[in-house]
């Protein structure tokens, strides 16, 4: 489970980074720590980094299985790409994470790609789903 609230206290350490976080982007911090099942005294250590705070560039670092950190990757670019823009913080976020990583600057342009047409696709999918 160690692993899992690193994960979480990156992604909380990222949206508090400039301040308090907003009601989404805890939001935003709490389905990911219940997709990957954080019991209460994890969520509790996450909770902490979103009142107080942390450093994203050593939690990234303290990832160290492929799981999690694909898993961690892909969150903070969907994070970044919550208001379809990625602005110079943002990009800051996916760069630390992707050199941690050892990930290619042309794959994470790709993947970021993807991303963002996926998240499109599931925008115009509630778009017809709402003129049902």
């Amino acid at each position: 489970m160690k692993e899992e609230t690193t994960v979480c206290k990156a992604l909380a350490a990222m949206v508090t980074d400039k301040g308090s976080a907003t009601p989404s982007e805890v939001r935003f911090v709490a389905h990911a720590a219940l997709e990957l099942g954080l019991d209460a005294e994890s969520n509790g250590e996450v909770q902490k980094v979103l009142g107080d705070g942390d450093n994203f560039t050593e939690l990234v670092g303290a990832v160290e299985t492929k799981p999690m950190r694909r898993f961690l990757f892909r969150q903070v670019v969907t994070a970044a790409l919550v208001d379809d823009t990625i602005d110079e913080e943002e990009k800051k976020y996916i760069a630390t994470t992707a050199k941690a990583y050892g990930y290619k600057e042309a794959l994470v342009s790709e993947f970021v790609a993807w991303i963002r047409d996926g998240m499109k696709w599931e925008q115009r999918g509630a778009e017809l789903l709402d003129k049902m």
